[in-house]
């Protein structure tokens, strides 16, 4: 029997950050859904995903057959679910008369349920009148709501994911006679990492994980649980605290607290950035500084769109998606939200939502011109040995007509 990971309904709550993924392809903890599951059951899975998305998820994952069509023998899994090893072990497991259910969030449930979903453009949608009470069974697992809550569940899910990569240092990997590993039996350095002279990985209060070829130049001091994905760069003197994770090929630097960079992108220079997410193909120019505390320690408050909604969070900083670019000493006011493509720049403080494909800063905004914006991703993408399909063109410009009129909106305000 093969696992699908469908997009429910709810991928729309986690704009901006989902204009150009699948949820599946979001990144708490060591892993994206997709690669948690790969991990928990190999290759034997299937992919649901918008139709507007479902172009670019095949490029990027071909060996996945994306979009099926409906087969007795399919037990669906939420992406939007992070799944502990003994909550994966019962979903795997489940009987084909259960749907498994998180709050009101179906979560998991077998094929044989037709009756009870639909699937209309590319997303699944339930049919709650039709399952049967007597077949739902509750699950107390992780289902992601908002785009805060990946900041917010990174730290706990950085320590569950340490079940599926025990720790272990890999006999290709180079690490200095004088780097401080404390304690060994908590960290995993996988195979060709380079780990530089002077280098403290703190692991006494949770795992550390460096990915295949990643490097951690000398005087980095490293406070676990942290992840460094395959291939990234942490410079010299870098500090990175608890409940963060760095994903594929990024260039870190400064200090980071209880982030997430999706993969693929820059904040390497000194600066400050706590409790925020990047996307990919982000950079974070030099001295760039988040704030994730408001002066008054209350509620920060975020806006995804038109309106604010209260996160809960005390600690909250940015939340950027794909292609965002910040100039040198950008300042970035506590619960900002930054949408895709914009370029920041300028003095002082720019608002606390910035619309997709904004270009300017403190002193007022304009739409940015897409053909320039893709000429720069194109750019962009070479230096990291990745090439701007003409599929990842047509979506960039679908979201860029898509969010015209909140643009235009939010500019003339």
């Amino acid at each position: 029997m093969k696992i699908c990971l469908f997009e429910d309904t709810g991928y729309a709550a986690l704009y901006p950050l989902t204009y150009l993924h699948p949820v599946f392809e979001l990144r708490c903890g060591l892993f994206t859904s997709l690669e948690r599951l790969q991990h928990a059951v190999g290759s034997d899975m299937l992919l649901q995903t918008r139709e507007s998305l479902l172009d670019v998820t095949r490029e990027r994952h071909p060996a996945i057959e994306v979009n099926p069509d409906p087969a007795p023998d399919v037990l669906y899994l939420n992406a939007r679910a992070v799944l502990t090893t003994d909550e994966m072990s019962r979903v795997a497991s489940l009987h084909p008369d259960i749907v498994l259910i998180s709050g009101n969030t179906p979560v998991a449930f077998h094929a044989r349920h037709t009756d009870a979903y639909s699937i209309r453009d590319g997303v699944l949608h339930f049919n709650h009148e039709n399952i049967d009470q007597s077949h739902i069974e509750k699950i107390a697992c992780v289902v992601v709501s908002r785009p805060w809550d990946l900041i917010r569940l990174n730290l706990e899910i950085l320590n569950n994911d340490t079940a599926f990569l025990p720790p272990e240092i890999h006999p290709t990997a180079n690490v200095s006679v004088n780097a401080v590993l404390e304690p060994r039996n908590a960290i995993r350095i996988e195979a060709g990492a380079r780990i530089d002279a002077g280098v403290v990985l703190d692991a006494s209060r949770g795992s550390i994980v460096i990915g295949n070829n990643a490097h951690v130049m000398a005087n980095t001091v490293i406070i676990g649980p942290v992840y460094v994905g395959p291939g990234s760069l942490v410079k010299a003197g870098a500090k990175i605290y608890e409940g963060t994770t760095i994903g594929p090929m990024c260039k870190v630097g400064g200090e980071i607290e209880e982030s997430i960079v999706q993969g693929y992108s820059n904040k390497q220079h000194d600066g400050f950035l706590g409790h925020s997410y990047l996307g990919e193909w982000v950079n974070l120019g030099a001295d760039t500084n988040t704030s994730d505390l408001k002066n008054n320690y209350g509620p920060v408050r975020m806006s995804t769109g038109d309106a604010q909604e209260d996160t809960g969070l005390r600690f909250l900083g940015l939340i950027a998606a794909d292609h965002v670019k910040a100039g040198i000493n950008s300042m970035f006011n506590t619960g900002t939200c930054i949408g895709v493509g914009a370029n920041i720049f300028g003095g002082g403080y720019p608002p606390k939502f910035i619309p997709a494909f904004s270009w300017g800063g403190s002193d007022g905004f304009k739409e940015y011109e897409l053909k320039r914006f893709l000429q720069t991703a194109s750019i962009v993408m070479k230096r990291r040995g990745k090439e701007l399909t003409a599929a990842e063109a047509g979506l960039l410009s679908s979201v860029f007509h898509a969010t015209s009129e909140s643009r235009k909106a939010a500019i003339n305000r």
